[in-house]
């Protein structure tokens, strides 16, 4: 009976190990996949920056234009409805930045506490092998006595 049940707790103890290792492969996965769409907001950050530097260098210009070419009064409701057009692109831009940068910081925090659960489900899978191979001397332990007992009936 007894060997049974060092049995029974040596499998489970084996079926709680393959479950941790498991969940600790699905969370490294769920992270990967996470740094790789942080890359992808970072890039996009990059090239929300490039674009605003881009639409005020648009803008400056267009100021300097409008400076220059005061004559004309089309050209210069032109260069206003421009500049209108520009200030609305890089309000945009703004505020997709702000969007991308809020989602940077959530998948960041969110990273963050994979790495806790994976370190935790890490710590519980080390303890689960412990007691395996505690298991596993008491086994073999219970094992010995068991065949010494025996051999001592056999003898008698």
């Amino acid at each position: 009976k007894k060997l049974n049940a060092l049995r029974n707790q040596a499998d489970e103890a084996n079926n709680r190990a393959d479950t941790a290792e498991s969940q600790v492969k699905e969370l490294q996965n769920e992270l990967s996949s996470k740094d790789q769409e942080i890359q992808t907001l970072n890039n996009k950050i990059s090239n929300l920056e490039f674009d605003l530097q881009r639409s005020e260098q648009r803008i400056a210009e267009y100021k300097a234009q409008e400076d220059a070419n005061q004559k004309g009064q089309s050209l210069n409701e032109e260069l206003q409805r421009k500049n209108t057009m520009l200030e609305q692109q890089l309000e945009d831009k703004e505020r997709e930045w702000r969007e991308t940068t809020e989602k940077l910081r959530t998948l960041e925090l969110q990273t963050e506490q994979l790495d806790r659960q994976c370190t935790q489900i890490e710590a519980e899978r080390a303890k689960l092998e412990n007691e395996l191979e505690d298991m596993t001397q008491k086994y073999l332990s219970t094992k010995e006595e068991l065949d010494s007992t025996l051999q001592g009936l056999e003898d008698l």
